[in-house]
């Protein structure tokens, strides 16, 4: 009595070109996750472009860079945990704390210059004003002075 194996192979090897669970075998992401990878990677340039651009406007509306910062760290916390969640890859890992570690820093760039809001409106108005490079060194040394005038033993 013969057992033929199936479909022509030897006896005793195994098909192991149909089986999912091969661990050599490389498996890519579904597309679905990839476009959720890429949705992320949006939002996260997004809220780097809208803490940005806060933080480059006047002082009142500079005030917008504060929530968008705080925005762009909630995303870019997100991203990371979504990259070591999924094994979402580097790109998605450093995006996401690229994100986080830039809008955090405009963010309280913004909210630091808020603090001394009458400094910064009048370096503000200096610098709309001056047309040299001497004015805007002026410009920068008067606002460092009113800055640290309020801490003693700062030389202010």
């Amino acid at each position: 009595m013969t057992a033929t194996p199936p479909s022509g192979q030897r006896p005793g090897k195994e098909e192991q070109s149909s089986r999912s669970d091969d661990p050599g075998r490389k498996r890519s992401r579904p597309s679905e996750s990839l476009a959720a990878d890429a949705r992320w990677l949006g939002w996260g340039l997004l809220a780097i472009v809208l803490t940005w651009g806060g933080f480059q406007l006047q002082l009142p509306l500079k005030l917008l860079a504060v929530p968008a910062g705080l925005a762009g760290v909630a995303v870019g916390t997100f991203m990371v945990i979504r990259a070591v969640r999924t094994k979402a890859g580097a790109m998605l890992l450093l995006s996401g704390v690229f994100t986080a570690l830039s809008c955090g820093l405009f963010g309280v760039s913004a909210g630091a210059q808020a603090l001394f809001w009458e400094a910064t409106s009048e370096f503000e108005a200096c610098t709309d004003r001056a047309v040299t490079d001497r004015a805007l060194n002026q410009c920068q040394q008067e606002y460092e002075d009113a800055i640290l005038r309020p801490f003693p033993g700062t030389g202010g």
